[in-house]
């Protein structure tokens, strides 16, 4: 390797680890303020680790730290989790008067399976 391309890609890797260090030194704050509270994030895995091997114990820890609404980066992927405990703080109606027997659960097959027609329910506070 010649000198120009070494000091290019040293000049890279620098580059890399001072924004990893700012982004994990600021907790990532730039766009991120709207998003719900959520755990720590690491710079690139972001909340990954957290999970952990049995993920649906480490939710429920971190929901009784952050609350049933939390963000999560997994990833490169930011997600808003919404965990089932909201269910029941809410009457669920079917859109568009729609009756439980009339449902069409057909499915479309393909990478991933989704319902032919999408299910569509309407919040009404209790």
């Amino acid at each position: 390797m010649d000198f120009l391309t070494s000091s290019f890609l040293c000049f890279l890797l620098t580059m890399f680890l001072f924004r990893a260090f700012n982004s994990f030194r600021n907790g990532c704050k730039s766009s991120e303020s709207k998003l719900p509270p959520g755990p720590r994030r690491l710079p690139i895995l972001g909340n990954l680790l957290d999970l952990g091997d049995k993920p649906h114990r480490s939710l429920a820890k971190l929901a009784q730290i952050h609350g049933p609404v939390m963000s999560l980066q997994l990833g490169s992927l930011f997600t808003i989790l919404i965990l089932g405990s909201l269910i029941h703080y809410f009457d669920w109606k079917l859109e568009n008067g729609i009756s439980p027997s009339k449902l069409d659960m057909e499915e479309n097959c393909g990478i991933t399976v989704q319902k032919a027609i999408p299910l569509g329910v309407i919040p009404i506070v209790v």
